[in-house]
C-alpha cells in the first residue's frame, strides 16, 4: 500500500510568538487566533484526504500543547518539532525523514496558505 504524506508547517498559538506581522493589525490575541483559524482549516480539509497521514511539523509550545490544541479533533496526527530556526533546514528534515520510513510520495505546506485546496 502507497504511503503518501503531507508535512503541515505549524506554530504553536502562543499571544505575542505566532503570526507576529499580524499584531500591528490584529493584536497579540488576534494574530494568535489567526494562527489557531488557519491551521485549523488546513487540517480540516487534510482530514478528509483519503490514504494520506499529516505529519504536524510544529514550533513553539510543545508536544503536549500541540496535542492538547489539535488531538481533540484530529486524533492520530503525528507531531515533529522543528529543530532549526531555519525553515530551508527543517523542510529538508521532513522530506529525509518522511523517505527514509518509506512514503511514497510527501508535500510539505504552511498553515499560513489561506486559499489552499487539495480536493
Amino acid at each position: 500500500m502507497a504511503d503518501h504524506r503531507v508535512a503541515l508547517f505549524s506554530r504553536y498559538p502562543m499571544p505575542g510568538k505566532s503570526k507576529t506581522r499580524l499584531i500591528p493589525a490584529l493584536g497579540p490575541e488576534g494574530a494568535s487566533q489567526c494562527q489557531v483559524m488557519m491551521t485549523e482549516r488546513l487540517l480540516a480539509e487534510l482530514h478528509q484526504a483519503p490514504g494520506t497521514a499529516v505529519e504536524v511539523w510544529y514550533a513553539g509550545g510543545d508536544l503536549a500543547r500541540m496535542r492538547y490544541w489539535l488531538d481533540r479533533r484530529w486524533p492520530g496526527l503525528r507531531y515533529r518539532e522543528q529543530r532549526s530556526k531555519d525553515l530551508g533546514c527543517n523542510i529538508a528534515a521532513a522530506f529525509n525523514s518522511a523517505f527514509a520510513e518509506g512514503a511514497d510520495r510527501v508535500i510539505v505546506v504552511g498553515a499560513s496558505l489561506p486559499m489552499t485546496k487539495f480536493l
